[in-house]
């Protein structure tokens, strides 16, 4: 990566997340800074902070975020992603770089925006618990520039932020680990290219039945009717035979389960070329 490149990277990850942190906990905290000390900080403590707030995940104990983690570690075993990044040429290597930052930007500052939620809930229960409810309408919180705005305010529009950044976080989220994503994507252009190496590691795909994932379905790995292997579908319909592309490797094999009686198949011939992914949409 670029000079230039690395550093815009760690602006976005590191130093962005930090000074929004700093202009909303340090009016609160009653803490005046000037512009240089401001900078100074947003660098200094972005990257002791943004480190560790990165690995605190509170986004993904929410089910749609965990769902989504669960296809990403699908996908990690589908593809060498290692060998593929270290294949990529300096231009797509960067630009993988840049959309983690992002993907990072918006989780580190949900979880400052969280953490900023629960200090005015916190703030606000307070007060209510020794002067009553008529204190929520009394119970201010300071901003940068040394305003004050009802606490009960800032904490909806902070909520309103939370879903933002959230939803912006499973946006660039999708578009990197998914299947079709960039990651996939970039797997696919390098194994197309490069037949020395072999990037797929398992047969894959996906059930759909009546728009709806099926879970806990039986599917079943065949060559010339000769079972090789069985393994369920999991709660997003996914199912993967793990390293059984190597195994299989020139053989034409066949994947099939059974749904109300009915039997449903699909043939394909393993070959380096072609992406070993089997979709059932009925």
């Amino acid at each position: 990566m670029s000079m230039s490149g690395f550093l815009f990277r760690d602006f976005i990850k590191y130093i962005l997340p930090t000074m929004i942190g700093i202009c909303l906990f340090f009016p609160y905290l009653g803490v005046e800074i000037s512009e240089p000390l401001f900078f100074l900080y947003s660098v200094v403590l972005g990257f002791l902070l943004s480190s560790i707030l990165e690995r605190i995940d509170l986004v993904k104990h929410l089910s749609s975020i965990q769902k989504r983690f669960d296809v990403k570690d699908m996908m990690n075993e589908n593809w060498d992603y290692n060998m593929m990044f270290y294949s990529l040429d300096k231009d797509d290597r960067d630009y993988l770089y840049l959309t983690g930052s992002y993907l990072s930007f918006f989780k580190i500052t949900s979880n400052i925006l969280i953490f900023y939620f629960f200090v005015n809930l916190s703030e606000i229960i307070s007060n209510v618990t020794k002067d009553g409810f008529t204190s929520i309408l009394t119970t201010q919180t300071q901003i940068i520039g040394g305003l004050e705005v009802n606490s009960l305010i800032i904490s909806t529009i902070t909520v309103f932020l939370v879903i933002f950044f959230i939803k912006d976080y499973i946006f660039e989220f999708e578009i990197l680990f998914y299947p079709s994503g960039q990651y996939e994507a970039f797997a696919k252009k390098i194994q197309l290219k490069n037949t020395n190496i072999i990037l797929i590691k398992s047969i894959w795909g996906r059930v759909i039945h009546n728009d709806k994932e099926i879970e806990n379905l039986e599917i079943k790995l065949l060559e010339n009717g000769v079972l090789l292997n069985s393994i369920m579908t999991d709660k997003n319909g996914f199912f993967q035979f793990k390293d059984e592309f190597k195994k299989n490797l020139s053989k034409t094999i066949t994947v099939e389960y059974l749904v109300n009686n009915t039997i449903y198949s699909k043939s394909m011939t393993i070959d380096i070329n072609v992406v070993p992914y089997f979709e059932f949409i009925q």
